[in-house]
């Protein structure tokens, strides 16, 4: 309605992820197909309005998915009706090709995140402020705890380098567990050479974080861009 009314002074809509609007709590397909389709009329509405509509397309499909055709035809969908498609990456933009026309698409690269937290410290001071052993070798996958980012193949992977490295090493996780059963999950299969620090990561901990790693280790399923990596490279952490 603000929209026809000219109200607004901008008449751009930029949208993320879509998932959270159609994807039903309960999982039950019935439900999932009727929010699609209500999202799917929402947006042509809006488009019919006057609005120029925006979407960065993050991932190929969304990472919690139990029907993955309807997600394949939000996908479709809502990318015929968007006036432009954002991807972060090449291979994204060759991903897009299959639903959109090419220039429709724009490629920016995900920016770093350096100076955004805040300033990088020492080793030494990163980890006697979290109280970290100032000896050990630690990688760390830092971010949300999901399914989608293997987690528990890191923590089989550490197994093995400690049984043939010289050296022992540590996987420290931390973050939020979504849902907290994943996180029970890998508690159980978990040895003493992984740390977990679970739960919201603040800000002005960041700095103090990443600077305590001596690197960091990533298992994505299915994805295309990693905001977790691009932090570790702001902070010149290496990535395996």
């Amino acid at each position: 309605a603000r929209l026809r009314e000219q109200s607004f002074a901008s008449e751009i809509i930029h949208f993320h992820q879509l998932e959270p609007y159609y994807h039903a709590r309960s999982g039950e397909r019935s439900e999932t197909e009727r929010l699609a389709a209500n999202l799917l009329e929402n947006i042509s509405e809006l488009k019919k309005a006057g609005a120029k509509l925006v979407w960065t397309q993050h991932n190929p499909l969304p990472h919690d998915r139990s029907h993955a055709d309807i997600d394949v035809n939000v996908t479709q969908s809502a990318a015929e009706l968007m006036d432009q498609v954002v991807v972060l990456g090449r291979f994204a933009r060759q991903q897009m090709r299959r639903y959109i026309a090419s220039d429709k698409i724009a490629t920016l690269r995900h920016p770093s995140y350096a100076g955004y937290y805040g300033p990088g410290v020492s080793r030494a001071e990163a980890r006697r402020e979290l109280g970290i052993d100032p000896d050990c070798f630690i990688f760390g996958a830092i971010g949300e705890i999901k399914a989608y980012k293997g987690l528990e193949m890191l923590i089989e992977a550490m197994a093995l380098l400690n049984e043939r490295g010289p050296r022992r090493a540590k996987l420290l996780i931390a973050g939020q567990p979504r849902p907290p059963e994943y996180l029970e999950q890998l508690q159980q299969m978990a040895g003493e050479d992984v740390i977990f620090a679970p739960g919201k990561v603040p800000d002005e901990k960041i700095p103090a974080l990443m600077c305590a790693l001596d690197g960091a280790a990533f298992a994505f399923r299915d994805i295309w861009g990693s905001g977790s990596v691009i932090l570790a490279l702001s902070y010149e952490v290496p990535v395996v």
